[in-house]
């Protein structure tokens, strides 16, 4: 993923283009195309993402007590197409598709946060969203969002600790505590971010979860800016 200068940005009412990629609304669904060179070892990325669900829906809400920074599902049940035939990779599944967007740095009001979703058999999505403000009470969003369009708040399990990143980032899961949560897999361990596939105990059984920990602090620090340009180049 490279940060391209405003030149190469161009924004209509149905798409978003930067350089040779694009993100665009189409015939009801989101179409993604990408046309990359990955890095920090040179290799061309290109293929199409497709996203579609029975639902979109126009939640949104508040992150920061400052109410600067706004959250919300696009699609927290989608079905996602990927087609990259320059990786020799092609495959459908279950998709989930968000916004988020601020009026400044993510790093200016918060600390990070830990944010989990769930897809449970009744086709809801479970999302807890737990922020950690510079300034403020640490918020929490234990949401379940129904395939109606409908979206109810509930009241959300204990934390419990997961163990740290191979980075040394703390991060933690709500769970109950009769099913406790445990990693199954790390899909991505960054000095400052990392997702990772979870079982948690969620509603009375035990759920498939997505988790992801962002340690803002980590990324605000000197050193570890200056490696971001060697996964993500930029082109002013």
């Amino acid at each position: 993923m490279t940060e391209f200068g405003k030149k190469y940005v161009n924004r209509k009412n149905n798409y978003f283009e930067i350089a040779n990629s694009k993100i665009e609304w189409k015939n009801d669904r989101i179409v993604v195309d990408i046309d990359e060179i990955a890095a920090p070892f040179p290799k061309r990325v290109k293929g199409k993402i497709v996203l579609s669900a029975s639902k979109f829906f126009l939640y949104s809400t508040w992150l920061d007590d400052d109410k600067k920074h706004r959250w919300g599902p696009l699609a927290p049940h989608a079905e996602v197409s990927v087609d990259f035939p320059s990786l020799n990779l092609n495959w459908q599944g279950h998709g989930y598709c968000d916004s988020n967007e601020g009026d400044e740095p993510l790093e200016t009001p918060f600390h990070g946060w830990n944010w989990a979703k769930t897809h449970l058999e009744d086709d809801s999505v479970l999302v807890f969203y737990d922020i950690k403000q510079k300034i403020g009470r640490e918020r929490v969003l234990p949401l379940r969002f129904f395939p109606d369009g409908s979206v109810k708040r509930i009241a959300p399990p204990p934390r419990e600790d997961l163990p740290n990143t191979k980075w040394l980032i703390p991060r933690f899961m709500r769970a109950e505590p009769a099913r406790p949560s445990h990693i199954l897999k790390s899909l991505e361990d960054t000095p400052f971010y990392s997702r990772s596939m979870l079982s948690a105990g969620l509603l009375g059984d035990r759920q498939l979860v997505m988790h992801e920990t962002l340690n803002l602090n980590r990324y605000s620090n000197s050193l570890v800016r200056s490696l971001l340009p060697w996964r993500m180049p930029r082109i002013d």
